[in-house]
């Protein structure tokens, strides 16, 4: 039986249906004043109030420059203070560690030595 099928079943198709679904479900619908980066067409525009004035809001939309981003990256400033929060974090996290260490040894020192004396 090895290298043999089990089992052997034949159909035969009579009706078949290809994409027969509705085009609504692909519909997108975004609210009036959502920025549109189109990619295909290049360009950044905002959805108006009204269907009717959408062919309008894009043909006004602004031209995209090849590889421009909608997101402008952030100032040197800007780079600079969130480097300077994370390091503030982080002087922070090192001085707690520290003082948390310092707060066991003097644990550990008063009941070795000083608890020794007692008794």
């Amino acid at each position: 039986m090895m290298g043999k099928p089990s089992m052997v079943s034949r159909l035969h198709v009579q009706d078949i249906s290809v994409n027969d679904v509705l085009s609504s479900i692909f519909t997108l619908s975004f609210p009036p004043g959502t920025m549109v980066d189109d990619r295909i067409r290049e360009k950044v525009y905002y959805i108006p109030e009204g269907i009717e004035n959408l062919d309008r809001a894009i043909s006004g939309g602004r031209i995209l420059k090849t590889g421009e981003s909608l997101i402008d990256p952030p100032s040197r400033g800007e780079m600079r203070i969130n480097h300077h929060r994370s390091a503030v974090v982080w002087y922070l996290l090192i001085l707690n560690i520290s003082l948390l260490f310092v707060v066991l040894l003097l644990f550990v020192f008063k009941r070795r030595f000083l608890g020794s004396r007692g008794g």
